[in-house]
């Protein structure tokens, strides 16, 4: 009866911490247009909802990702400077996991001059990213019912893929999410800062948007880089020679 007991006791706190803690499919904001045909994404990246754009020609993604600043685009219900902190948090995270996501070494930039990577032969993904819905739910509920989803604060980013040369949409995306500030599945005194529930939604959010992004990157093609890096190349070149190999 015990065993019975803790594990219905299990099951049970893992359905409070997943409702209080659920995505949900976007709300129609206006940023990205049409938002009928944005499709819920397969692991990692179920909770991202995405539409392709069909290019007209192939492109090639060489592992340049170029990460404009994000934008403020949902109800001013902040202090500006509140809003940037939030904006910030959000680009130092999407950035940290690109990074740590990216199968090979991946060049992020947040520099608008990219004429001299255009001009290597590496074509250069710009991403966007947005919050488009923010909502600072109730903070005395949290505390008390914050398990159970009641209180939660609400957060919706929304964000662009588009080749930089041609300015072609690759793909939009977009992800709302509710979060009652629980922190490894507990409540916490944090959680009546509608903040500290923002920042854990955002990173969780630059998480799974970095992991898709990195999804779409291709295998750059062979010494694209040379002119961008000709000194380490040429050493790799030479480390790689057959004269430069011991006898066996």
């Amino acid at each position: 009866m015990c065993k019975l007991y803790a594990t219905l006791k299990v099951v049970v706190w893992a359905m409070v911490v997943f409702i209080a803690a659920c995505t949900h499919a976007p709300l129609p904001t206006g940023h990205l247009g049409d938002y009928t045909t944005l499709q819920p994404q397969p692991p990692p990246c179920l909770t991202v909802y995405v539409r392709y754009i069909p290019p007209t020609q192939p492109t090639r993604v060489d592992h340049v990702v170029q990460v404009l600043p994000s934008q403020w685009n949902a109800d001013r219900i902040l202090a500006p400077a509140e809003e940037k902190e939030l904006l910030e948090y959000l680009d130092r995270r999407f950035h940290l996991y690109l990074h740590r996501f990216a199968p090979q070494p991946v060049i992020v930039t947040g520099s608008r001059n990219l004429e001299f990577f255009l001009e290597a032969g590496a074509a250069v993904t710009r991403v966007r990213l947005s919050i488009t819905r923010i909502d600072k739910g109730t903070a005395a509920l949290r505390p008390f019912l914050g398990a159970f989803g009641l209180g939660a604060t609400e957060l919706q980013i929304e964000g662009t893929m588009e080749d930089a040369a041609t300015r072609q949409t690759l793909a939009r995306f977009a992800r709302r999410t509710r979060n009652a500030g629980l922190a490894y599945g507990l409540m916490t005194p944090q959680s009546v800062r509608p903040q500290f529930c923002w920042k854990i939604a955002l990173d969780e959010t630059a998480e799974l948007l970095a992991r898709y992004v990195v999804l779409q990157l291709k295998t750059p093609p062979a010494g694209w880089d040379a002119a961008l890096f000709p000194k380490e190349n040429a050493a790799e070149g030479e480390a790689n020679s057959p004269a430069a190999k011991p006898p066996s």
